[in-house]
């Protein structure tokens, strides 16, 4: 599908619930193991179902935390049988994936992302309310050892982001790492983070000169391979560098609404069309989701905090 500006708009992160396991400050309302209720297994694979015939190809699974669903890996296989799909992925704390890892290979998950902000275990503590550090650590060794792509995510807190200690203990894993610029958005808007373009200079100095690698995922990440590291470390620079032209992706949230960009509260509703017979349901989530597409916006407002229009926080919209 193109938008009104020529991009080609293929893929959709769905978010399975709000609820969570852990509460970071700069995602969660500090509502741990809450939630509203989510849509049903059926509701998902209904949107996830007219998302493929309307042009996306490829979809993350997000939450709160999505290994909270006993229904998860049944989802997870749905959605990979949908005619077009070539990817279905996953974002996770990692605190439940030794558990579960075999069941998500089994059902044919592509890519699981870990989102570790910290790896020394106090400070996850304090950042997570959980002392899970090394159940996740064994999360990721379960996954590597079952042939699963395992890839970390790691929130750029500025200051508090300890960058050479979480690339280091990245690599001994020999697991991808990836930069996230903290995104003003929820409780975060009044956090202080950094550009991605500290983090590179303070790499270059301990690693080598970084060399982009034209090999993309899914998203907007620019990826980096460096002298002295086995792993590729990634950089989603939404402040510091922006990626608006690229952007190829849709949100839906936990409860069904429908958001065009992040950074706005804009949202298209599929309830209404959730509650619809089998026989035109489909037809009216695929006009819904084309019309979400027509209503993108050409940028986002990030950098003018008084453009944010967005007011609930990463666990409700979908991290």
């Amino acid at each position: 599908m193109k938008d009104r500006y020529g991009r080609n708009i293929d893929y959709m992160r769905l978010s399975v619930t709000d609820r969570c396991n852990l509460s970071c400050d700069y995602c969660s309302a500090g509502k741990k193991d809450t939630g509203t209720n989510p849509l049903s297994k059926d509701q998902i694979l209904a949107i996830a179902s007219a998302a493929s015939s309307a042009g996306i190809t490829k979809f993350k699974l997000t939450g709160g935390e999505p290994l909270m669903r006993s229904d998860l890996p049944e989802i997870i296989k749905s959605i990979k049988s949908l005619p077009g799909v070539v990817s279905v992925t996953l974002t996770t704390n990692g605190v439940l994936l030794s558990d579960k890892c075999e069941e998500l290979k089994d059902a044919g998950i592509d890519l699981i992302n870990v989102s570790i902000d910290t790896c020394d275990k106090k400070e996850y503590q304090t950042l997570t309310g959980s002392d899970k550090l090394t159940k996740v650590i064994e999360g990721i060794r379960a996954c590597i050892a079952n042939g699963i792509r395992v890839r970390i995510n790691t929130v750029n807190r500025g200051s508090k982001t300890d960058v050479i200690s979480l690339v280091k203990f990245a690599d001994s894993l020999d697991v991808d790492l990836r930069f996230i610029e903290l995104m003003p958005i929820g409780k975060a808007r009044d956090m202080k983070g950094s550009p991605n373009l500290d983090i590179m200079k303070t790499l270059e100095n301990e690693f080598g000169t970084g060399t982009e690698d034209e090999a993309k995922g899914n998203g907007p990440a620019r990826y980096f391979s460096f002298p002295k590291l086995k792993i590729r470390v990634g950089f989603i620079s939404a402040l510091g560098e922006g990626f608006c032209d690229e952007c190829n992706r849709l949100r839906v949230t936990s409860d069904g609404k429908l958001k065009p960009c992040l950074c706005f509260g804009d949202v298209i509703d599929l309830n209404g069309a959730l509650k619809l017979e089998a026989g035109t349901r489909e037809e009216a989530l695929v006009k819904l989701i084309k019309e979400a597409v027509d209503s993108k916006p050409e940028r986002h407002t990030f950098g003018t905090p008084d453009g944010i229009t967005e007011t609930r926080g990463m666990d409700y919209i979908g991290g």
